[in-house]
């Protein structure tokens, strides 16, 4: 009791000053050496003063202890920042997909499908003007060859969009599983790492980088637990818990003759409910997106091979031929449409004339006049106004997404800002900070040499003659 007092429990007070401190430069080294390291979370020392002893003239401090080194860290930032993280990956995914729809749809432009369909009509207006006319006749198969294969352009593209999009919900799975299987092996070395009471601050930190990007992928739910570990689920289902990970795996099917990915959990086999993250964006881009456009575009070919070849096979060619279809009748989508074979061989079996005689036009004309007529979305539409709808709801629909990826993006920003303002490193901060413990170092250190000194007075010169 009487040796803290005393010159040895000086000795021990600054022993153990020299131990807190040095642990407060080397936690200070590190927190310098991290300043740009992806996921670090700023460490502190806590320092506290021990237990006092008494003695007659009161109780006498015994000198200082290390409690621990925590990790600054805010929870409620970080549920935060990985609840929106959901939104602004799938809100990114959505804007991208909807661009490059947007690029191959390419309108308006000279070079689109609306141009190409405003040319086809006014091909079988010049015909109308000049019904015997070869040059004619060689324009309209021309520009209706231009057409068809615009129509089946856009159809090979947007589909290979779909397979390109199909490919990456296959490759982002297996990045989900690699990373859950990073969580699990993280939760069992932090498990054992704190059994003792032992925080694992870097292993949590790369826990929690780990987490924050799963967040972007889907709508993940995490619970931490007493042991240290973090549970992870999706929907209703575990993807991680403890060491074990409940993997995603594809669930083929079909759909338009294309092999696409379902995605169901390992165990059970159970369909994995996505409801956001850019997952959700990819899923919805592939079975959503896509085949809107798809079956817009087979719609508008269906109908425009129905309504010409109806009325061109009532019409009579320049060699006296009729019920000739215009269209192959069996390409009624926008992958199979093209002129009939009878056409393609012979530009004379185009009925311009209505009642066979030389020089008649009014089949050119009908068919020409159906450019005007409202056959689609239920008589309200024409071809150009149904074809003007798709692109201006698709622009419509990428720009929303445009404004939801910003304004998620800038949601995002703030609250990384204010996780940073938390758990970033400031150069100044820990330099100031260094030399705050390298002069309480100092200081206990010469209490060392004041105190040994001391203690050689006493012991090897005291009475000394």
């Amino acid at each position: 009791m009487a040796s803290y007092s005393g010159l040895l429990g000086g000795l021990e007070i600054a022993r153990r000053a020299l131990s807190a401190h040095q642990a407060g430069l080397s936690t200070t080294g590190h927190n310098i050496a991290n300043a740009n390291t992806p996921g670090f979370s700023r460490q502190q020392v806590e320092l506290e003063a021990t237990m006092p002893m008494s003695s007659p003239n009161g109780q006498v401090g015994t000198g200082v202890n290390l409690v621990r080194v925590r990790r600054l860290r805010d929870a409620f930032l970080d549920t935060q920042f990985r609840q929106e993280n959901h939104s602004f990956g799938r809100g990114e995914i959505s804007e991208q997909t909807l661009e490059h729809v947007e690029v191959i749809f390419n309108e308006p432009s000279e070079w689109g499908l609306g141009n190409a369909l405003g040319r086809f009509w006014e091909s079988f207006e010049e015909l109308a003007n000049q019904p015997e006319n070869t040059a004619a006749r060689v324009n309209l198969k021309e520009q209706t060859d231009a057409l068809t294969g615009h129509f089946n352009q856009l159809d090979g593209q947007l589909k290979a969009l779909r397979r390109n999009v199909d490919d990456t919900i296959r490759k982002k799975i297996e990045e989900i599983n690699e990373i859950a299987s990073g969580i699990a092996r993280l939760n069992e070395v932090i498990a054992g790492v704190e059994l003792n009471g032992t925080s694992a601050n870097d292993l949590r930190d790369q826990q929690d980088l780990l987490l924050d990007q799963l967040s972007k992928m889907a709508d993940i739910q995490t619970f931490d637990q007493s042991s240290g570990s973090v549970t992870v689920k999706i929907g209703a289902l575990g993807l991680v818990e403890h060491s074990e990970v409940n993997r995603l795996l594809v669930d083929p099917f079909t759909d338009d003759g294309m092999s696409l990915a379902g995605i169901v959990f390992e165990e059970g086999r159970i369909p994995a409910m996505i409801r956001d993250g850019e997952l959700k964006g990819l899923l919805e881009a592939r079975d959503d997106v896509i085949p809107v456009q798809l079956d817009g575009l087979n719609t508008l070919a269906a109908e425009l091979v129905s309504a010409v070849n109806e009325l061109h096979r009532g019409g009579y060619g320049l060699d006296g031929s009729t019920g000739v279809d215009f269209f192959n009748p069996d390409g009624v989508t926008a992958q199979t449409i093209a002129l009939s074979s009878q056409i393609v061989a012979d530009g004379n079996k185009i009925a311009a004339s209505s009642d066979g005689t030389l020089g008649s036009n009014g089949n050119a004309l009908a068919i020409g006049a159906l450019r005007f007529e409202r056959r689609l979305n239920g008589g309200g539409a024409t071809f150009d106004d149904y074809y003007n709808s798709m692109v201006g709801t698709l622009g419509i629909r990428s720009r929303e997404a445009q404004n939801v990826r910003k304004s998620q993006e800038l949601l995002i920003n703030q609250l990384d800002n204010r996780r940073e303002s938390v758990k970033g490193v400031s150069i100044d901060e820990e330099v100031t900070n260094l030399i705050r413990y390298q002069h309480a170092y100092q200081a206990a250190a010469r209490m060392i040499t004041v105190m040994d000194e001391a203690l050689d007075l006493i012991i090897n010169r005291m009475g000394a003659r």
